[in-house]
């Protein structure tokens, strides 16, 4: 028994599991709440297929958690640094400025005021380049509260 698909039907499949395999992987939401033991599933889910998109949210959601219901400076910091890895592998550089900014807000929370003013640099550096203001004026403003 013999097959034959023409190349415009192979080309359709393609293009269809391509989107169906893109929609399985963007359900995580960096803008969505999620409770501590959904995000340790979702990052044991993402380690397995190795899922590099997967991992830079689930560890930035992992780090806005640390942070916001713990109170774990440190973990959290530790989970931005993985997160902004992923986003740099990913060529996010959106997402690795937007963490710059998060760290440097943890770091001023902290009490560490250099390090507050590195992070909120990089980030600074980048907005400025893509001439967004709205981001321009809030990192300014929280560069302010650091002095």
């Amino acid at each position: 028994m013999n097959i034959k698909f023409s190349l415009c039907t192979l080309l359709s499949l393609s293009i269809l599991l391509s989107f169906f395999c893109t929609a399985l992987r963007a359900q995580i939401s960096i803008d969505s709440t999620y409770e501590k033991e959904e995000l340790d599933k979702m990052l044991i889910a993402a380690q397995k297929r190795n899922d590099r998109d997967s991992l830079a949210a689930v560890y930035y959601l992992l780090a806005e958690y640390e942070a916001t219901s713990f109170y774990r400076i440190g973990n959290s910091l530790d989970n931005y640094n993985k997160a902004k890895s992923y986003y740099s592998l990913l060529q996010d550089s959106l997402m690795v400025s937007s963490i710059d900014r998060a760290i440097g807000r943890k770091y001023m929370k902290s009490g560490y005021y250099q390090e507050a003013l590195e992070s909120y640099d990089k980030a600074l550096n980048y907005f400025t380049k893509k001439e967004d203001l709205k981001n321009i004026t809030y990192l300014n403003f929280e560069i302010s509260q650091v002095y």
